[in-house]
């Protein structure tokens, strides 16, 4: 009895003491003084029209639709008894929208709305909440243009803690519907973070920004069969020692789950599981002005179902700069991977590489070049020729040339020597130009060459490449541009196999030779204008014309026209646009083609109290 009635005068006093808060707690807001504002809230808003005609047209098959929908924007802001307690903005979207088809009609109406609060906005780490609907039209020409529904919610909050940091929560949830129509969509995507920072310092001016969090996304389409959960965990830490010393440390963790091509396994859907795991540790030291050396280890871990892949390494380099024109730099690498899954295999590797760099001004050039010496030693158990050496030579050099305001260009050529396994020389050579013919008038041009060869027991391959780039640009007047670019690549390669043949009975034949060959050719032109206008009003137009080719000595040749106009009108609260695309694409008998011609009108108002 004596125990139940202590209790009930502690529950009085608490009982007093909430009161107690709940009363001083409104008179502490009353006391702040209020902001010195001309209104408290603004209201704003705009009535449209939009009218669209869209065709599709793809093999056999056709799709058409006209739509004319009426808009009622509403947008209000302000706050709630003090800025630093409320403030918000709302927004209110009225769609009336009727649609003819060539697969039914339709008509809908849907209130829109966009609700963004801040709560508590004077304080270091606010409250925000935010709800969203809307729908848009996507047109990604792989397939007829939908509508989409989405609706997302959310909302994000921070504080601070003396053990923590500065810690940060978030989470939204986003709802995607597309029903009716050519394409169906029913997915939704929930997101969810907690992220944090806290910075350490020491007496000795030692400091250290440490990043760390947990993020979560869950991503299901019930229409398509497909679903993605992922757990991601992850730490960073930037530690300056001194002056002349850098620690860097990284840690990354995921853990996904993945389904594809059906709602659950028994009606045939590819389930996988996968788990990464990264870690990094470098340490940067600046031993002089000349000298700077590094070391970093890493280690991963990859797991994909039945399958693990684990790796480790180390490296050491060094940097030294005699003076402002050479420098030299060398490192040292080691590598150990491990793949387990029907069979165990493992991968050793270590590399050592030693270079020289060159930077010198000579008058109006600036010459650069460089040398570098790689030796590379190969451990593979899962193959038959498992230790393998590797000596790689590359050589650069180049110059730019900038202090011409009419002519400025620059040249860059590129050896890469292999030998090994596998014997290859690649030669790359890259010229650029950029003209000022005259005040209303810029050239750019880009040319360039690669040139590779390799070679090893099983045959010969060859790949070449030429590229070539031009784009002039007049500005006809003081808003109005002109643009015309093209270009043109060429892509060709060879592969020769030699071996032995073997007859019926296994017994060798003698030696065979066989060449397969191919080339693409890829080319575009495009122009574009685009300007406006300032009088009675502001008109702004972009016009694009582009075409592009694609030639395959295996294939159709491929096509592709693109056809944009953009203008638009503003004359005070009144706005109009009017929209035009066509695309078409053309590959031997496959013929696609899209078409949009689009009208927008609006007209705004607004005020406030």
């Amino acid at each position: 009895m004596l125990g139940f009635g202590v209790k009930t005068i502690r529950a009085k006093k608490l009982g007093r003491w909430l009161c107690l808060a709940a009363v001083v707690a409104p008179l502490r807001l009353l006391a702040m003084p209020l902001a010195e504002t001309a209104s408290r809230y603004t209201l704003s808003g705009a009535i449209g029209l939009r009218m669209e005609d869209y065709e599709y047209e793809s093999g056999g098959s056709s799709y058409s639709r006209q739509q004319v929908r009426q808009e009622l924007d509403l947008a209000g802001s302000g706050h709630i008894w003090d800025p630093r307690f409320l403030r918000f903005n709302i927004g209110l979207n009225l769609r009336e929208q009727a649609t003819r088809s060539s697969q039914g009609d339709s008509d809908y109406s849907m209130l829109g709305y966009n609700v963004n609060t801040t709560w508590f906005g004077a304080r270091p780490n606010p409250l925000t909440l935010h709800a969203s609907r809307s729908r848009s039209t996507i047109a990604d020409y792989v397939a007829p243009a939908y509508e989409l529904e989405t609706q997302t919610a959310g909302g994000h909050w921070g504080f601070s803690s003396e053990l923590l940091g500065a810690v940060r929560l978030s989470a939204d949830r986003i709802d995607n519907l597309a029903a009716g129509g050519a394409v169906q969509r029913d997915e939704t995507i929930e997101n969810a973070a907690v992220e944090a920072a806290k910075r350490f310092t020491s007496s000795g001016g030692a400091a250290s920004d440490l990043n760390y969090g947990y993020r979560y996304n869950n991503a299901t389409d019930s229409t398509r069969g497909t679903a993605r959960r992922q757990h991601h965990l992850f730490l960073s830490d930037r530690t300056t020692l001194s002056p002349t010393a850098f620690f860097n440390a990284n840690a990354t963790y995921y853990d996904r789950h993945d389904v594809w091509s059906g709602a659950t396994i028994a009606d045939g859907a590819q389930v996988q599981d996968s788990r990464f795991f990264s870690g990094t540790a470098s340490l940067n030291l600046h031993a002089s002005e000349q000298l700077r050396h590094s070391y970093v280890l890493s280690s991963s871990r990859n797991e994909i179902n039945d399958y693990v892949s684990t790796t480790y390494s180390g490296r050491a380099g060094l940097d030294y700069s005699y003076n402002s024109r050479w420098q030299q730099h060398a490192s040292v690498d080691v590598r150990r991977s491990e793949m387990q899954s029907a069979t165990v295999a493992n991968i050793q590797q270590y590399s050592a590489e030693s270079g020289v760099r060159y930077n010198n001004r000579l008058g109006d050039f600036m010459l650069r070049g460089g040398y570098t010496l790689a030796v590379e030693q190969r451990y593979d158990d899962t193959v038959t020729d498992a230790d393998s050496s590797t000596i790689r030579n590359t050589l650069s050099l180049g110059y730019a040339r900038s202090a011409n305001p009419l002519w400025q260009d620059s040249a860059d050529y590129r050896l890469a020597i292999y030998h090994g396994p596998r014997d290859s020389v690649e030669h790359t050579a890259r010229y650029a130009v950029t003209s000022l013919p005259s005040a209303r008038d810029t050239v750019n041009g880009v040319a360039e060459v690669r040139d590779f060869r390799e070679q090893d027991s099983q045959g010969k391959r060859q790949i070449q490449t030429q590229r070539i780039t031009l784009s002039w640009t007049r500005r006809l007047q003081a808003m109005t541009s002109l643009n015309v670019s093209g270009g043109h690549t060429r892509n060709e390669g060879s592969n020769t196999l030699t071996g032995i043949s073997y007859d019926e009975f296994g017994e060798p034949g003698g030696s065979f030779s066989s060449t397969s060959s191919s080339a693409t050719d890829r080319s575009h032109l495009q122009a574009r204008l685009t300007g406006g206008v300032h009088g009675l009003g502001n008109i702004q137009y972009n016009l694009l014309l582009r075409h592009e080719r694609e030639g395959y000595s295996t294939a159709d040749e491929l096509q592709r026209k693109t056809v944009e106009g953009d203008a638009g009108y503003t004359r005070g609260l009144w706005q109009f646009r009017l929209q035009y695309r066509l695309r078409e694409t053309e590959q031997g008998l496959s013929e696609r083609q899209e078409q949009t011609i689009m009208f927008y009108g609006r007209r705004r108002f607004g005020t406030r109290f």
